[in-house]
Formats: C-alpha cells, sequence, structure tokens
C-alpha cells in the first residue's frame, strides 16, 4: 500500500501544474454539480478541501487560490438555488466569505509547507561545500540513467576523479585553502560536463562523473577539459595540484552501478600506484 501511495505521489509531483490544476477544477466541477443537484439535502463544504489540498500542494497557492474561489462560487449558487438564503441576506455573504478566506487560508499554508518540503528535500541531495550531488543523489540519478542505458542500448562512461595530493596543501595552507581547491575543482568538472551528465562529490577529495551516450574518445576529451580548467584556476590560485581519473565504460548491457563504481575505483588506484596525474580507460 505504502509503495503504491509513493508511486502515486511521484506521478503526481511530477505532472505539469496546468494538468494538475486542470484535474483540481474537474473535481470541483463534478463536486459543485452533486452539491447543487441534491439541494443542500447533504452537505458538501468540507469536501472541497480534498481538491484545495491537493492542487496547493502539486500546483501551488496562486492554482489554489483559484479553485478556491471556484469552490465558493459554487456553495454560493447552492445556498441560493436551494432558497436557504436569499440575494438580500447579509449572511449569505458573510457566511461565503468565511468559506473563501478559510480556503484561502489552507492553500497558502500548504503551499508554504510544500515550498519547505521541496527546499529541504534539494539540501539533503547537495554537498554544502561544492553544491555539486552528494553520494546519496548520484546513487539515485545515476541508478536511473543506467537503467535507462539498459532499456535504449546506450554506452555509458563512469568516472572516478581522486585529486592528488590534497593532504599537502591542507597541511601547508590549511584546511580553509584545501576547501577553496576542492570547490575550484567541483568548478571545473561541472564546467566541463554536458547537460546529460552527472556529477557528485563522493566525500573528501573524490569526485565521480557519469557520462551518457559517451564514446571513449568523447569521454577522454572530457576529462582533458576538466584537468585544462583545474590547471588554469591552480595557476590561478598558485597552487599546484592534478587528478587521477578511472574511467570505466559500458556498452549496450551495462551492469549494477556498484560494479562500475568499483572498476572506475580500481582504475583510479592504478593511476596513483603508477605516479599519479593520469587517466585510464576500461571498456567491460
Amino acid at each position: 500500500m505504502n509503495v503504491m501511495v509513493r508511486r502515486l505521489y511521484t506521478v503526481v509531483n511530477g505532472m505539469p501544474k496546468p494538468l494538475v490544476l486542470i484535474a483540481g477544477i474537474a473535481m470541483i466541477g463534478v463536486l459543485g454539480t452533486v452539491d447543487l443537484l441534491t439541494k443542500n439535502e447533504i452537505l458538501f463544504s468540507a469536501f472541497y478541501i480534498l481538491p484545495i489540498t491537493l492542487i496547493a500542494w502539486f500546483a501551488g497557492g496562486r492554482s489554489a487560490a483559484i479553485v478556491s474561489v471556484l469552490s465558493v462560487s459554487f456553495l454560493f449558487a447552492d445556498d441560493i438555488s436551494s432558497r436557504l438564503m436569499s440575494l438580500d441576506s447579509v449572511a449569505v455573504y458573510w457566511n461565503n466569505f468565511g468559506r473563501l478566506v478559510f480556503f484561502l487560508i489552507i492553500s497558502y499554508l500548504l503551499a508554504s509547507l510544500k515550498k519547505a518540503f521541496d527546499r529541504q528535500q534539494a539540501l539533503a541531495r547537495i554537498d554544502s561545500l561544492t553544491e555539486l550531488r552528494n553520494s546519496r543523489a548520484f546513487y539515485e540519478d545515476a541508478g536511473m540513467e543506467i537503467e535507462r542505458a539498459k532499456r535504449y542500448k546506450y554506452p555509458l562512461t563512469l568516472g572516478f576523479i581522486d585529486l592528488d595530493d590534497l593532504k599537502f596543501i591542507n597541511d601547508t595552507y590549511g584546511h580553509a585553502a584545501g576547501d577553496a581547491v576542492i570547490k575550484q575543482a567541483a568548478h571545473s568538472i561541472q564546467d566541463s560536463l554536458r547537460n546529460i551528465d552527472i556529477s557528485a562529490r563522493m566525500g573528501g577529495d573524490e569526485f565521480i562523473i557519469l557520462l551518457t551516450r559517451a564514446e571513449k574518445q568523447e569521454a577522454l576529451d572530457i576529462v582533458a577539459r576538466i584537468g585544462q580548467k583545474l590547471a588554469e584556476k591552480m595557476k590561478e590560485s598558485r597552487r599546484a595540484l592534478t587528478m587521477s581519473v578511472g574511467l570505466f565504460a559500458c556498452r549496450d548491457m551495462c551492469g549494477s552501478l556498484d560494479s562500475m563504481i568499483a572498476g572506475a575505483d580500481k582504475l583510479m588506484y592504478a593511476v596513483k600506484s603508477k605516479g599519479k596525474n593520469g587517466v585510464l580507460f576500461e571498456e567491460q
């Protein structure tokens, strides 16, 4: 049951906001029509909360405000058509104004809560120092990309990047300088990748990239761009820093993400053992 709810939430959350708004208006229309037909024999006021809640959460406060006004319009029409109140009565306007205020407050609170929720969700996926994905976000996004690659049979290349001798910079210039270098490396990686690629900081001085539909030469060219940009940044800050990179590629049928990471990690350590500052490529 929980799995079904999560899937439904994911589907609705991924829908375009105008489509969610249209669905909400349709729900209000059905409720309003039934409300008018029953002529106040059955009270439907509370049921309007459901579509307003859904719209506020998934489409935002403005859309929920539109649905709130529409809901009160149906309730107002029902009050008049059922002849419980007349247009000359102050009560009919006051009661429906109260309903509108209540619906708008619910809309505002839920929309604000959703914004805060989305903000926390985003922060939970971002490395605070570099603003790249963290390892958790990488596993989620890269895992989905691997599944797509298996389905549509296109190549992937996973790169494991380790900054060489960062400990020397930390020991010589302090950890603040080391953090600055890590941020410069992150910028070099992000500036060199394509929009379809995925990057993350795995922790410490280790980064990981997943290159989508990248053949061997293109993957090597991307890593070369990263190295060039990093060298330029190091020259500006008068620091000396290189990187060791392992590139593990698969074609058509990729293995698991863990196996690709293990393969790239092994290649990266092989570069380290051979003197650092290099790239090793392997294709399964």
